[in-house]
């Protein structure tokens, strides 16, 4: 629920500026998890790459990332 912004590098080298942000779209109370939504604006960067980009993938199932600490399943891309 803070809006956030970063550069982001996808697996094929393009870099994207990325504003993000969620919030809940149900009730929130105890014993349930919260329903987010999230909207987020990406613009496409042509210029020099950045260094400091995060990196990120299309989803883990697909991702050619090996080395991601949010993996959260196995890739079926070799």
């Amino acid at each position: 629920m803070v809006p956030e912004t970063a550069i982001l590098d996808l697996p094929n080298g393009a870099q994207f500026q990325a504003w993000a942000i969620c919030q809940p779209i149900a009730p929130v109370g105890f014993g349930t998890e919260p329903v987010m939504r999230a909207t987020m604006l990406l613009k496409p960067l042509d210029d020099e790459l950045h260094k400091d980009a995060q990196p990120v993938g299309p989803g883990c199932a697909v991702c050619p990332r090996a080395e991601c600490g949010a993996r959260r399943a196995a890739s079926l891309v070799s």
